[in-house]
């Protein structure tokens, strides 16, 4: 039992620096500049998980910055797949192959961008998946220091 609160806690403590990182960077986008750039591939793919079936919004995009060019993949900061196709679709309606779209960029390190910037209506949920580790490590925990004499 000491094991699995320990294990609980290691992956909670992992997990909420990167979810504040990758929070923090989804936010500071909304303030990055934009350049133009050009859809090259915009799909569904599908991925089988054992019995379950996830779908992945798929797009890349050409752009460049200060006469260098880059290609980007990320259409929002946080988690764009899930159980629907449906979803995922119409994710992707606004960046048919060929389509001119804004590119937000990060200004220090310009090959990271997204088309759409900011954490989105999922933002607030990462979070919300550290707090049953947390509280299953101080459950674990507390339960094993009733059993101590």
């Amino acid at each position: 039992m000491l094991i699995l609160s320990f294990a609980f806690f290691a992956v909670a403590a992992i997990s909420l620096p990167l979810i504040f990182i990758v929070g923090q960077q989804a936010a500071g986008s909304s303030s990055w500049p934009t350049v133009q750039g050009e859809i090259t591939q915009s799909k569904v793919d599908r991925i089988s998980l054992g019995k379950k079936t996830k779908f992945q919004a798929d797009v890349l995009y050409l752009y460049q910055v200060g006469g260098d060019s880059f290609i980007g993949s990320r259409i929002r900061y946080l988690d764009t797949s899930g159980s629907s196709e449906k979803a995922q679709l119409e994710l992707i309606e606004p960046y048919a192959v060929g389509t001119t779209t804004d590119v937000y960029y990060d200004p220090n390190h310009p090959g990271n961008s997204v088309l759409e910037p900011g954490r989105g209506s999922s933002g607030s949920r990462l979070f919300f998946y550290a707090i049953p580790l947390i509280l299953g490590g101080i459950g674990a925990f507390l339960f094993l220091a009733q059993r101590q004499p």
